[in-house]
C-alpha cells in the first residue's frame, strides 16, 4: 500500500512513517521542516531503513 504522511518528519508523523515502513508499505513524507528537530527526525528515519529507500 502506498501512504502520504503530511507533516511526516514531525515527532508524531515520523513514529507513523516509522509504523507503516515496518509493515512494509511504501511511505512518502511530506512536511515544510518548519519546526526544530524534523531534519533530526527524517534522518533517523532514513537511516532506520536505509536498505529499503529508493
Amino acid at each position: 500500500m502506498n501512504i502520504v504522511v503530511i507533516g511526516g518528519a514531525g515527532f508524531i508523523g515520523c513514529n507513523i512513517a516509522d509504523y507503516y515502513l515496518k509493515n512494509r508499505h511504501n511511505v512518502t513524507v511530506f512536511d515544510n521542516f518548519s519546526r526544530k528537530g524534523t531534519l533530526q527526525n527524517l534522518d533517523w528515519l532514513l537511516k532506520r531503513y536505509k536498505e529499503t529507500s529508493p
